[in-house]
C-alpha cells in the first residue's frame, strides 16, 4: 500500500512539473475609449503558433469561438507574425457600443485562444499621445491611389526613419513618394524601391509640433477584386531636438480592392463617399502635383482639370 501511494505521488508531482501548453494572452491599458481613439492592445503568444496568428476587433455580441467565423465579421485586425509579446496599435470604432479583441492560434481554421473586452462611448475623453498612421483606402483594379501617412499629435520630433510594408501582390508603388504638409522645413528622403517596403526618413534642426502628414505614397491597385493588402508602420528612429527618444504608436492602414460598381466615379480617396478631399484631390492632378487618376474625369474629356474638381464639389453639396 505505501509502495503504491509513492508511486501516485511521484506521478502527482510529474504532473506538476509538466510544462502547461503555451496559450495567448490580450490585455488593454482600460476599458473605456471614446471614438476613433488609438488602442494599445499588449499580447504574448506561443512560439509554436504560425506567422498568421491574429487579433481581431469585434462586436461583444457576435458568437465567440470559431476562428472560421470570426474571420468573417472582425472589423480591424493584425497579423503576430511570429512575435510571442508585444503590444499592437488599434484605432476604436466611431460607434458607441461594447467591443472585444480576440486572438487567433492561425488563420487556417484555427481557434480564439484569448479576448479582451472595452466599450465605446461618446463622454470618454481620450488621453495625449503622438501616432504615426497609414490611412486605409477602396481602389478598382488597375486605379491609383495615394496613401497619406500622417502624423497625429506631433511633438518633440525632430527626426525620424520609418517604414511601411505592403503586399505587392496587390498593390506597387507607382509614382515618387510626396513630403507632407507638416514637413515644410524638414529635409526629406523617401525609398521606394525594395520590394514591399517604402523606407522615409525626415530631420530637422527644431522640434516639429501638430497634425499632418508627413508623406503621400502613390499605389496602384493590380490585385483581384476582394483582396487587400494592409499597409503596416514600424518606427524605427525618432528624436527630439535635444536627441531624446520620443515614444510613438504607430496605426496601420489598408489598401482594399473592389468591384467597379461598388466605388462612385470621383471616389479618388477611396473612402465609399464623395467629399472634398476627393475634389482636393482632382484639383491636384489638374496642375500636376499628384498621379492623375482617370476616376477624377468627371466630364468624360479624357483629362482631369479644375472643372472635374468643381463637379465633384457639387455632387458633395447634394447638386
Amino acid at each position: 500500500m505505501r509502495s503504491r501511494l509513492l508511486l501516485c505521488l511521484s506521478l502527482l508531482s510529474l504532473s506538476f512539473s509538466l510544462p502547461l501548453v503555451a496559450q495567448g494572452r490580450l490585455s488593454l491599458d482600460k476599458a473605456a475609449f471614446a471614438p476613433g481613439e488609438k488602442i494599445a492592445v499588449h499580447f504574448t503568444a506561443s512560439s509554436d503558433w504560425p506567422r498568421d496568428a491574429w487579433v481581431g476587433m469585434f462586436q461583444a455580441k457576435l458568437p465567440h469561438g470559431s476562428e472560421a467565423e470570426n474571420d468573417k465579421v472582425e472589423l480591424s485586425y493584425q497579423y503576430l507574425e511570429k512575435k510571442t509579446s508585444g503590444t499592437l496599435a488599434f484605432k476604436a470604432p466611431a460607434e458607441p457600443g461594447s467591443y472585444d479583441f480576440r486572438m487567433h492560434d492561425t488563420d487556417s481554421d484555427g481557434r480564439e485562444v484569448a479576448q479582451a473586452a472595452f466599450t465605446v462611448g461618446t463622454g470618454v475623453v481620450p488621453p495625449s499621445g503622438m501616432t504615426l498612421e497609414a490611412a486605409s483606402r477602396q481602389v478598382r483594379q488597375g486605379d491609383s491611389v495615394t496613401i497619406p501617412v500622417s502624423l497625429i499629435g506631433g511633438r518633440d520630433v525632430a527626426n525620424m526613419n520609418f517604414n511601411l510594408t505592403y503586399s505587392q501582390e496587390i498593390a506597387r508603388v507607382s509614382g515618387p513618394v510626396i513630403k507632407g504638409n507638416l514637413l515644410d522645413k524638414a529635409m526629406f528622403e523617401a525609398n521606394p524601391n525594395d520590394v514591399g517596403v517604402v523606407r522615409i526618413g525626415f530631420a530637422q534642426s527644431q522640434d516639429l509640433s501638430g497634425t499632418g502628414t508627413v508623406a503621400q505614397i502613390p499605389f496602384k491597385a493590380v490585385g483581384p477584386p476582394g483582396s487587400r493588402t494592409w499597409l503596416r508602420l514600424e518606427v524605427t528612429t525618432i528624436n527630439s531636438a535635444t536627441g531624446a527618444k520620443t515614444p510613438i504608436a504607430t496605426v496601420a492602414g489598408d489598401i482594399q480592392i473592389v468591384r467597379p460598381e461598388e466605388k462612385p466615379p470621383g471616389d479618388l480617396n477611396g473612402n465609399g463617399i464623395l467629399d472634398a478631399g476627393d475634389a482636393l484631390d482632382a484639383l491636384k492632378m489638374s496642375v500636376r502635383l499628384i498621379l492623375v487618376n482617370m476616376a477624377a474625369d468627371m466630364d468624360a474629356d479624357g483629362q482631369v482639370t479644375s472643372n472635374d474638381a468643381r463637379l465633384i464639389l457639387l455632387k458633395v453639396v447634394g447638386k
